[in-house]
């Protein structure tokens, strides 16, 4: 929850609160020869895009779906020009049309254009990647109260390259396609405030192709550690949300906890019980961030998503004492959820991409472009495919991501 809100007005709006559960403009056609843009490599080999305004050609744009007996059965494109100027996008042009011929122009080589993918649960702060690979290394039976006393052993040991390790971890997201996340940060006695300081300053060095919002996680139970007062130092530090464990198998009195936290669990309701509570939720603004995990099991995702909640996802965690997995990509988390919640036709895996970008989709159900529109921030991946469908059902590899205008993951041509 926001650090400015009651406890009244956190249980009422309790849905803001993170838990460990978007016309383009016509111009005269004209012909121009126009100055090819000039790129820069990195020392990542990401190569740099410093124009402020500039023609981006040979985009692959979605432009509606073909029918047969009513049913999307494939997706039309078209290849066009994107104008970018100072982070937006400010027009869609005829292919290689550039009115104005003093501006650069770059070649997206025929990509697909979707919108940037969004990691909504992640936690930059501890991770072992970039360093040595290391497995997990956990017995059958080890409880969370367990993990707690690891962690406790851990942390000290990982916090000297908590920066090092956070900025390579937000170097794999970009080359995913991902330019927004929400970042657990770990908020209890041990590390006290030093994590969230580290994950600060990187994301202060980062902030120009990397969007994050912090939530304070007391990763050892609220009550359990004794970390109320460091969450609330930590809300003015900064962060921006409020986190939890479950109230009542960690810090063991629910009633307590919930003054602080809010904890919902919704795999074992029956379809009307979803019903009615995805009722209450989209009435109060309750999201979900689900890591669309593989059991017997399944979350009612597609159905809280069809009632109207927001349902988003997120890695969680990434090569680290918690799991072994974790591969930073959003895309796949939507190649999941298609597979264990939809029948895998045209339209639905085309719909299946609003997991990764948080709703934004290029075509709305009619099959009407709908994105990228004016003033749409340019925040965007590239991919080698031909359309949404295939993008989701086949995880297809990545080849630029921007982030308001700039290039912030691998390269295209001048």
């Amino acid at each position: 929850m926001k650090e400015s809100n009651s406890r009244r007005e956190f249980l009422s709006q309790s849905g803001k609160m993170v838990t460990a559960a978007a016309l383009f403009g016509t111009s005269v056609p004209l012909a121009h020869a126009a100055v090819a843009g000039t790129l820069n490599c990195e020392a990542n080999n990401t190569m740099k895009i410093t124009d402020p305004h500039y023609y981006l050609d040979n985009v692959l744009l979605e432009t509606g779906f073909d029918y047969e007996n009513g049913v999307a059965v494939q997706t039309r494109t078209a290849r066009q020009t994107v104008e970018i100027q100072d982070g937006k996008i400010v027009a869609l042009r005829e292919n290689k049309l550039h009115p104005d011929a003093t501006l650069p122009h770059y070649d997206a080589g025929g990509k697909l254009m979707l919108p940037t993918t969004r990691d909504m649960h992640i936690h930059l702060d501890k991770t072992f990647y970039g360093g040595p690979w290391r497995s997990l290394n956990r017995p059958a039976g080890t409880t969370i109260q367990d993990m707690i006393k690891l962690e406790q052993k851990m942390l000290p040991e990982l916090q000297p390259y908590t920066q090092e390790r956070a900025e390579k971890l937000i170097d794999l997201l970009q080359s995913k396609g991902t330019t927004i996340a929400r970042s657990h940060c770990n908020i209890e006695p041990v590390s006290g405030l030093k994590n969230l300081q580290n994950l600060q300053a990187v994301l202060a060095r980062r902030q120009a192709g990397f969007e994050c919002e912090i939530v304070a996680f007391p990763q050892h139970g609220l009550l359990l550690s004794k970390s109320e007062p460091l969450m609330r130092e930590a809300m003015q530090a900064g962060a921006h949300y409020v986190g939890g464990l479950d109230p009542t198998s960690v810090d063991g009195a629910m009633e307590k906890s919930l003054d602080t936290m809010f904890q919902i669990a919704l795999a074992t309701l029956n379809e009307q019980q979803v019903d009615e509570l995805a009722n209450r939720m989209v009435v109060q603004q309750i999201s979900i961030a689900s890591t669309v995990p593989i059991g017997t099991l399944h979350m009612p995702l597609k159905q809280l998503h069809d009632k109207g909640v927001k349902v988003m996802t997120g890695t969680d965690s990434v090569i680290d004492h918690w799991s072994p997995y974790g591969l930073g990509d959003m895309l796949e988390k939507a190649n999941l959820y298609a597979q264990l919640y939809i029948r895998p036709n045209e339209q639905n895996l085309s719909r299946s991409l609003f997991l990764a970008t948080g709703d934004v989709l290029p075509l709305n159900e009619k099959g009407e472009r709908v994105w990228p529109k004016a003033q749409d921030d340019a925040s965007f991946v590239l991919v080698d495919a031909s359309c949404s469908a295939e993008a989701v059902a086949r995880i297809s590899p990545r080849t630029a991501t921007f982030h308001k205008g700039q290039l912030v993951w691998g390269s295209v041509a001048g």
